[in-house]
């Protein structure tokens, strides 16, 4: 069977951070205020090549360090890292008790790779600002990117309870408490019940209980999961994968349903729904999933054999061909 995965990409996608760049009150302290505004709305409008000429403009002559932090988070989604870096590390020379600048020198050491660098930057912000939120949140994946699962989850974990719902963070603190090995069962359940609202967090402390064998709290914990995040596919996929493993074909049949009518492309929910239909004696249904699966990946079809003949009410095909030739059919019906 083809239980859940934790799905690639489990950081997510990250704001820019420019509008932390430049907090409301600097606009209106600043006199380059007009052109940090001009700036912030031809990034907004996609015109980023114009935001950093605008920027430009404001950063020349004695700026102050919001513009000089705006600057260099432009110049670094431009891809021009060297010049990011040497704004940023300008913007604290001339306020080092600026965590706004550390903080937008930890996004820019980030994007380049640099996880220790921009470990240590969001560490120096939130040491002048506790409650920067973004800066726990970066600190928090640096650390995960580093290995140190411990200290990322306790920079994640902070990051969550300052910032308002943001899933991006959410798929990175599940990331962070999934890779806790022995340990990560028991952070999953403590962030699950400190965090009942995130979707996110309820699936990894399901695929933390999955890993363990514990099916029936599992599949508890991916329900909780699916309420939050109804358009999950992969979540739904692994509801099914748990119903099964406990012995509830059909309420598992009908997870796995739910996955397909989001994603219908998905392998191994046309295959799991075929081992759950086929474990309920419904061998018509079990082929018809098992040919949907077959059709999308003619490769998993030694699998498809090897289901078919240790599941219940099974078939044994003595030859590919057979089989083949029965999923072929079933599939153009």
């Amino acid at each position: 069977m083809n239980g859940p995965r934790l799905r690639p990409h489990a950081f997510g996608r990250r704001t820019s951070g420019i509008s932390d760049a430049v907090p409301p009150q600097t606009l209106f302290e600043s006199r380059q205020a007009a052109s940090l505004v001009e700036a912030m709305a031809l990034h907004r409008s996609g015109q980023l090549e114009a935001a950093i000429a605008a920027c430009r403009r404001t950063a020349t002559g004695s700026p102050g360090p919001a513009a000089m932090r705006l600057l260099a988070l432009l110049l670094s989604e431009n891809g021009q890292d060297a010049e990011a870096l040497h704004e940023a590390h300008r913007a604290i020379a001339r306020d080092e008790a600026s965590a706004p600048s550390r903080a937008a020198l930890g996004r820019i050491l980030a994007k380049a790779g640099d996880w220790a660098g921009s470990a240590e930057a969001h560490g120096e912000a939130v040491r002048l600002d506790p409650r920067l939120a973004a800066s726990h949140d970066g600190r928090g994946r640096a650390l995960l990117a580093l290995g140190r699962v411990p200290e990322a989850c306790r920079s994640l974990d902070r990051a969550m309870r300052l910032r308002p719902p943001d899933p991006s963070l959410h798929r990175a603190y599940a990331a962070a408490l999934l890779a806790g090995g022995d340990a990560g069962l028991e952070r999953a359940a403590t962030a699950a019940a400190d965090f009942p609202h995130a979707g996110e967090i309820q699936h990894a402390h399901g695929l933390a209980l999955f890993g363990r064998g514990l099916w029936t709290e599992a599949a508890q914990a991916f329900a909780e999961a699916a309420a939050k995040l109804p358009d999950d596919a992969a979540v739904q996929h692994d509801l099914g994968a748990a119903l099964l493993e406990a012995g509830r074909g059909r309420e598992a049949a009908l997870a796995f349903r739910r996955a397909l009518g989001i994603n219908p492309d998905r392998v191994a929910s046309w295959h799991n729904l075929g081992s759950a239909e086929q474990a309920g004696g419904n061998m018509p249904d079990a082929l018809t999933a098992y040919a949907q699966a077959y059709r999308r990946d003619p490769g998993c079809l030694p699998r498809l054999a090897q289901e078919l003949a240790a599941g219940p009410n099974g078939r044994v095909y003595l030859r590919a061909a057979g089989l083949r030739r029965d999923l072929e059919s079933q599939a153009s019906r």
